[in-house]
């Protein structure tokens, strides 16, 4: 996922700080900023992300998990440049 915050970081002026040591990935002004927008029904819907994410193997969020249909997980796969074809492995 911190690849997706990378180009995030690259293409916006809000920026989040990616802590490897931490396995942290936290707002740097503490805003929300908008990631991306979803369709959701007839419409477009802003996704705004989080104060925080973790890194973590083990991190169990307080609300939600990130799953490949979760929001969050839908729209970090839309970023991914393989939209024709490709494969995606998860592992556990």
């Amino acid at each position: 996922m911190s690849w997706y915050f990378e180009d995030f970081n690259q293409d916006n002026e809000i920026q989040y700080e990616i802590d490897y040591s931490k396995k942290t990935i936290t707002s740097i002004d503490g805003n929300q900023p908008i990631l991306f927008y979803y369709h959701r029904g007839t419409r477009n819907r802003p996704y705004k992300g989080l104060k925080e994410y973790s890194m973590a193997t083990d991190f169990k969020p307080h609300t939600g998990r990130i799953t490949l249909t979760s929001v969050i997980g839908r729209g970090v796969l839309d970023e991914v440049c393989c939209a024709d074809y490709g494969e995606i492995i998860v592992d556990a």
